[in-house]
């Protein structure tokens, strides 16, 4: 008995190949930079490996996601865990905080400078963030592969 396979089926079963295909070459290439491929895990708190926890000060500790990408996106700029350390202070920031939030717009979301003004603080609600994780791969073989690039550079996804 012969057996047909539609055209919607097909083109499933390609797609599924090239998504397996993708999946396969960016892997190989976040080897190339030293970061293993992504996976859930990557941002989940309770992975080990997942997420590492940092002291900013006695009272607040946050938790960096993705570190190992970070990392790699760090490292691009010479950008050190320290800076980022000190840079987020939670006394140094607190004004800047507070003026964030009352100038937060229909989205929710604020951005406000770190008090020494060397990053960029911007809250993501849960698609963004999402949105992002999805993209950080690519994100990260793009600044590796076009180190010229305009694209701003995201040092970490943080929870406080």
């Amino acid at each position: 008995m012969m057996s047909m396979v539609s055209g919607d089926n097909r083109l499933e079963k390609i797609e599924e190949e090239k998504e397996e295909l993708d999946e396969s070459l960016l892997n190989a290439k976040l080897r190339e930079t030293g970061v293993s491929g992504m996976s859930d895990n990557d941002f989940d708190v309770n992975e080990k490996g997942g997420a590492k926890n940092m002291v900013i000060n006695e009272d607040v500790m946050i938790v960096e996601y993705a570190p190992a990408i970070f990392d790699q996106v760090k490292q691009f700029d010479g950008i050190t865990p320290e800076q980022v350390r000190k840079s987020l202070s939670t006394d140094a920031n607190r004004d800047s905080i507070f003026k964030a939030k009352e100038s937060a717009g229909k989205s929710g979301s604020f951005f406000f400078f770190s008090y020494d003004r060397k990053f960029l603080i911007k809250t993501m609600n849960g698609s963004e963030t999402k949105l992002f994780r999805e993209s950080l791969p690519f994100y990260l073989l793009h600044l590796r592969d076009n180190p010229d690039s305009l694209i701003a550079r995201i040092y970490g996804i943080f929870t406080v």
